[in-house]
């Protein structure tokens, strides 16, 4: 670089931070030289030098293209072509380094391309239309061939860095290998290398210079022989704040706990994971299992839970916090690991979302230690949070979306195969338990507390909170033998949960107990409180709630004018929902002037009132005093407010209440269709809880309208089913069956797609009546026609057929064998009218299959499925199917005999007399259904059918019986090219017996008897060249992404940027012999493919194209 160059680089910020980036390196010994600003001809064009793994790169960087993208003619502007060919024309080995915030897509593309390709003629014939004449305009700019270019090319690298990802990479750096300097890092670097332009620095001189001039403090993890010992400390410190409650004083493992380890340890795992369920759904359990996982694999590790230290407002606040070194914890696990892979755990992290109505600086904080474990590599984060947290803030819902990041979910345990086995194991009545205390102990922390709490003579529970009274009874009485305390269990809770809440802290120090002599070690060795380190906690974050809820109820303070006291934070959301669920139980008339003072109350904040809806809608029992409340805020003529939805659409009670008391009729039948279907989409969400009750409310309001008919079928589409609910399958049947308008009108119309997915696909019950009813629908619509001629059998009604074919064969039978039947007899009557129907004419045994084939191979396959589980059935299923009315009706009887020949084998006796038994298989083979059903079942047969099957074969003469037909046609009418001719009747006479050779060969000397095995014996010496022919094989070839997936699935963001500018238009098509490449077309489906296995990733690749990119075409 030569004029302008020092004053350029001090004021020119984005150069200098790539600069002093690459100098970070050179200290952390990545690389091994640095050379800034040289005055050596070979500098021309370049800011500086690096020397990495023994190779000299020459790094050029601008911020910004004024169009957004470096054209090769802006390159050459520039000077960037002409300084690249300057260093590749002077060595062999040098690497040329562009950096800026834009790309250069047409140089960038053909650098792709350059290193995947072998040689430079494969390199250029992998070009299309497009980068050839990049190719030839960088070829003239260089003035060089294509074997040079090809060289050059894989010698250049550009790269696309923002700057604020640049800036976040010194600081974590800076934080790394310094002392207390990260504010000033950069500068103090910066000042580094203006003092040593045009000398080197390396790894040796570097640091050497720096610990000389003072104004940097290298670091040596090395010496710091207790930081160790400090990390484990802390986790330590961290796992006392919970009490390991155990269920039943046992621990359940938990699958994500091994999950979670396998992708840590999984060389190519994520370096994010967020660790999410619901309050109490266990995740602190996960985190200990996981730990102890850690320990065992002497893994370096790291835990904290982020609400112990609100205070901390960067990552170097939280480090001096947790392990006293003011820096990272990100950095310290690094310098700790010494280059091995290492974890850091963060708890609690929802104490700091949107919902916690807290500071932004403290998320900002944790944020910025996710950049630092982003920018390391080797470390892993482990973020735990609650999931409406997650879904609730729009940051954290942005991180769990990026590339990088995955996300594992806590569930609740199996009922079936963990939590009535432990109850039972400890003598526990499950067969007592309701649907809802089911799903209440499927919760770790619901299930500890009913053990701690159970006795078989005590009333039973119907939620948390009643548990958690239940654990206060217990904890009172056990205290209440001791005269040493002279207060209530509640009296120093009360008081923790009062300082805790006017605080919105979670922790409080020892001394607010201080006051209740004792109280310090009994609440905590009762396990009501945890103690760690000068501050004390509630057991639960839920508990805490429940009790602050309980002091209120004993306050003089209305809770309108206790929101009004504060801001209102959304700390407040869960206080108010556990204020309205205690009020409701021990005090319905002050429950009620409380309810009213919040919904709908315009000096309560929306979110706060949307808490206090959603808690209504959880209700079981409403009473007409709620429902009233909450209709206070409706407008009765708009659309249905959310505030109501939140209360009336969410429990099964909400519709028995609103059911009986005419509300939910009143909305269907009413004018305003946007509340009818408000009200539709909340039946269709509920219906599998309340199926009688919803299906006698539609079927009244339809009333046999068509236009209503029409809605219905929307609705059954979209209905959640997920009981038995014989009462909306007949609804559905009957529904159906009238045939509103548009039903069959194309793809998409009422949705009859999903119509089928959900009653047919998705949940067997019933399924059969539903199909039934479909088929004759269609059949009423469609006069004269079946549902398999042509296209009529969509690809996507196959789909949902297909997959109830899979789950429940002997369903898909019974509601499409009519079908099945009645399509024949069409196909029949058609054909003795003149009027050829070919369906089911093209039999595939493999590969694709398309229209009436590809129901053949449902109903075949089911069909056998149904032979091996349940003969009987399958039996009852082809005695339905008449084998001498068409070819595929003995086609189906064939394939299902020879699936369960030994219990279908009187079938195949009783098949011997049809006369299609020998044209009856496969596109290609004929004969070949009836040669495997023949293999199958004459093992089992005995002497009088053997003997049938021998008479059969001995007459079958197919070959004899063409030729005689043949020559009796050239005699009447003479010969005529190319098929009736005396050549072509002798070729049939010498080819006599082979299609009984195939039969027999097939079927195996073992199933013969000798009669028939001396035939075949005699037709293999005949045909002892041939080979037996094989059934056809249909296979469809879509036309291919112009990417290959194997290689698409290897590019890089760059890679991907670079194809989808080429790729624009159809220009790139190709065709070979067994493939059709396509262009962009092509190209967006291989990147739809690529993002439904890594959604977050390019989720994420859209926010990554920087501006001027996605230009208008």
């Amino acid at each position: 670089m030569f004029s302008g160059g020092i004053a350029d680089k001090l004021g020119n910020r984005y150069e200098a931070k790539w600069l002093v980036r690459q100098l970070l390196d050179v200290i952390g010994g990545k690389s091994s030289a640095l050379t800034f600003e040289g005055i050596d001809p070979s500098f021309r064009g370049f800011e500086f030098s690096l020397v990495h793994d023994g190779i000299t790169e020459w790094h050029q960087t601008k911020i910004s293209s004024p169009n957004g993208n470096w054209t090769l003619a802006a390159l050459k502007r520039e000077g960037v072509l002409e300084a690249f060919k300057h260093r590749f024309s002077s060595t062999n080995d040098d690497l040329c380094v562009f950096v800026s915030q834009h790309p250069a897509r047409d140089i960038a593309d053909l650098v792709g391309k350059a290193e995947i390709a072998k040689d430079e003629s494969e390199f250029v014939k992998s070009l299309g239309k497009g980068a050839s004449a990049n190719f030839d305009e960088l070829k003239l700019s260089w003035g060089i061939d294509d074997k040079t270019a090809f060289s050059w090319l894989n010698r250049c690298h550009f790269r696309v860095e923002s700057q604020r990802s640049i800036e976040s990479t010194i600081d974590t750096y800076c934080d790394f290998y310094f002392d207390n300097k990260l504010q000033t890092g950069f500068e103090i670097l910066q000042e580094f290398l203006i003092q040593r332009i045009n000398r080197e620095i390396t790894t040796e001189s570097a640091r050497a210079d720096i610990q000389k001039e003072g104004k940097l403090k290298l670091k040596d993890y090395a010496l710091d022989t207790t930081l160790a010992q400090r990390l484990h400390a802390e986790t330590s410190a961290y796992l006392d704040t919970y009490i390991p409650f155990g269920a039943g004083r046992e621990t359940l493992i938990r699958p994500e706990a091994k999950q979670l380890a396998d992708r840590i340890a999984d060389p190519n795992g994520p370096p994010v994971i967020l660790l999410t369920g619901v309050a109490g759904a266990g995740k602190s359990g996960v985190i200990r299992e996981l730990i102890a996982k850690l320990s065992s694999a002497a893994t370096t590790h790291l835990a904290f839970r982020v609400d112990h230290y609100l205070d901390c407002k960067s990552p170097q606040a939280f480090g001096k916090a947790i392990t006293g070194r003011e820096e990272s914890p990100v950095a310290t696990l690094r310098g700790v690991s010494l280059g091995h892979k290492s974890v850091l755990i963060v708890d609690q992290v929802d104490a700091i979302s949107e919902i916690s109505g807290r500071n932004g600086a403290i998320k900002q904080a944790v944020l910025k230690i996710v950049d630092d474990v982003r920018n390391f590599g080797n470390v892993v984060i482990v973020i735990s949070c609650r999931t409406f947290d997650l879904e609730n803030d729009d940051r954290l819902k942005a991180l769990k979306d990026t590339h990088g990041v995955e996300h594992i979910d806590v569930q609740l345990l199996d009922w079936e195969n963990s939590v009535k086995p432990l109850l039972l194991s400890k003598s526990v009545a499950v067969a007592q338990f309701s649907p809802n205390q089911i799903e209440l102990v499927r919760l770790p922390l619901n299930l500890a507390l009913f053990f701690e709490t159970y006795d078989p003579s005590a009333p039973t529970f119907s939620s948390r909170n009643e548990l958690f009274r239940l654990l206060l009874e217990k904890k009172r009485k056990a205290l209440g033998t001791d005269r040493t305390i002279s207060w209530d269990v509640l009296e120093p809770l009360s008081r923790l949960a009062e300082w805790m809440s006017e605080r919105q802290r979670l922790d409080a120090p020892d001394t607010v107990l201080s006051s209740f002599g004792g109280a310090l070690n009994v609440l905590p060795s009762e396990g009501l409180l945890v103690r760690s380190r000068g501050n004390v906690n509630f057991f639960h974050e839920s508990f805490f709630d429940y009790v602050y809820a309980l002091t209120f109820a004993g306050r003089n303070i209305s809770l309108e004018a206790l929101l009004l006291q504060t801001e209102q934070h959304l700390f407040r959301r869960t206080q108010v929902r556990q204020i309205l669920e205690n009020l409701r139980q021990v005090d319905n008339a002050r429950y009620l002037r409380e309810l009213r003072s919040v919904v709908g109350n315009p000096k309560i904040r929306y979110h706060i009132q949307v808490a206090a809806a959603q808690w209504l809608g959880s209700l079981m029992d409403p009473t007409p005093e709620e429902r009233d409340i909450v209709l206070l805020v409706d407008t009765k003529t708009g659309p249905i407010p959310a505030l109501v939805r939140f209360a009336f659409f969410v429990s099964p009670g909400w519709f028995d209440r609103l059911q009986a008391d005419g509300w939910v009729p009143k909305q269907l039948l009413g004018a305003n269709t946007e509340r009818a279907d408000t009200v539709l989409w909340w039946l269709s969400n509920i219906a599998s809880e309340r199926p009688v009750e919803i299906a006698g409310l539609l079927d009244k309001w339809w009333g046999d309208d068509p236009e209503r008919a029409k809605r219905l079928l929307n609705w059954f589409g979209f209905v959640k089913r997920q009981k038995p609910d014989d009462t909306l399958v007949d609804l559905c049947a009957r529904v159906t069956r009238s045939n509103s308008p548009g039903m069959f009108e194309g793809r998409g119309q009422n949705n009859r797609e999903l119509l089928l997915h959900t009653w047919a696909g998705e949940n067997p019950h019933g399924a059969e009546k539903v199909l039934k009813a479909y088929f004759e629908a269609w059949f009423d619509a469609h006069p004269g026609l079946h549902p398999f001629e042509r296209d009529e059998f969509r690809d996507l009604d196959a789909h949902s057929l297909g997959e109830l074919a899979k789950k429940a064969p002997e369903v898909f039978i019974d509601g499409t064998i009519e079908v099945f039947m009645r399509s024949v007899d069409s196909i029949v009557l058609k054909n003795s009218n003149g009027t050829n129907d070919y369906s089911f004419m093209m039999r595939y045994a493999s590969g694709h299959h398309f229209g009436a084939d590809a129901f053949l191979s449902m109903f075949r396959d089911a069909l056998g499925k149904l032979a091996l589980g349940s003969p009987d059935k399958a039996r009852e299923a082809l005695k339905r199917i008449d084998p001498d009315k068409h070819e595929v009706c003995a086609h189906i009887w064939l394939e299902t005999i020879a699936v369960n020949a030994n219990a279908l084998k009187d079938l195949f006796v009783e098949l011997l007399h049809c006369r299609h038994v020998f044209d009856a298989g496969w596109n290609g083979a004929d004969w070949k259904s009836f040669a495997s059903a023949a293999r199958a079942a004459l093992p089992h047969l005995q002497a009088d059918g053997i003997a049938k099957f021998d008479n059969l074969i001995a007459g079958h003469k197919p070959e004899l019986d063409f030729a005689s037909k043949l020559l009796q046609r050239i005699k009447a009418d003479g010969e005529e090219e190319p098929w009736r001719t005396r050549s072509g009747a002798t070729h049939y006479l010498n080819r006599s017996g082979h299609e009984l050779w195939c039969i027999l060969d097939s079927i195996g000397d073992e199933a013969l008897s000798p009669l028939t095995r001396e035939t075949l014996a005699q037709l293999r010496r005949k045909f002892r060249t041939d080979k037996l022919p094989e059934p056809d094989h249909l296979e469809a070839h879509w036309v291919q992404s112009p990417i290959k997936r194997d290689k698409a699935a290897r590019m890089t963001d760059e890679h991907w940027l670079s194809a989808i500018h080429k790729y624009d238009n159809d220009d790139h098509r190709r065709r070979g012999r067994t493939f059709v490449e396509g262009g962009a077309r092509q190209l967006a489906g291989e990147l739809q493919h690529q993002a439904k296995e890594q959604p977050k990733r390019f989720s994420a690749f859209l926010e990554q194209i920087p501006p001027g990119l996605m230009t208008p075409t």
